[in-house]
């Protein structure tokens, strides 16, 4: 499991070639995940801040379950 946050004008690569991709309305954000092989990719932002989540042997539940606990410092 990993989770990084980033400054909102930071760029994240993510490796969506021939993944299955969706997108899922979390806490009132919206979060696109990425399934390829057994690496599941979560990324979203607020309005200054990039959030990844990334998961291996996981299920997409699993990782969507941890994702909708994440509550950012302030």
């Amino acid at each position: 499991i990993s989770y990084s946050e980033y400054p909102g004008d930071y760029i994240i690569r993510v490796d969506t070639e021939r993944a299955e991709l969706s997108t899922y309305i979390i806490n009132g954000l919206t979060v696109t995940a990425a399934v390829k092989n057994n690496l599941i990719s979560l990324w979203w932002n607020d309005e200054d801040t990039i959030f990844v989540f990334q998961g291996q042997h996981l299920t997409l539940t699993e990782v969507l379950d941890y994702v909708r606990h994440i509550v950012p410092a302030r």
